[in-house]
């Protein structure tokens, strides 16, 4: 039997219009032999994600449609799981 268990942060990044915000995960895995070589494989992650925004730029440089435009996401989870059973021969 084997296993790790982990925790991550990446910090939000913007080279233009995107919002920044972070994501915050954990995640596990456990892996399981058994007697006729099989093994059982199983993980599982949880993210959380921050809110963040956007602000219009109206740049009289570059004007367009797009220098007005705002936006805002909010919070939210996400999940993900896996499960896996191998034999080898």
């Amino acid at each position: 039997m084997s296993g790790s268990v982990g925790l991550s942060w990446d910090k939000g990044v913007s080279t233009t219009e995107d919002a920044l915000t972070d994501t915050y995960t954990v995640f596990a895995g456990v892996s399981l032999r058994d007697k006729i070589g099989g093994e059982l494989r199983a993980g599982a992650a949880l993210s959380y994600l921050t809110s963040g925004s956007v602000d219009a730029d109206p740049t009289p440089t570059t004007p367009g449609p797009g220098n007005s435009f705002a936006y805002t996401v909010g919070d939210d989870w996400s999940v993900a799981g896996t499960l896996s059973y191998a034999i080898n021969w």
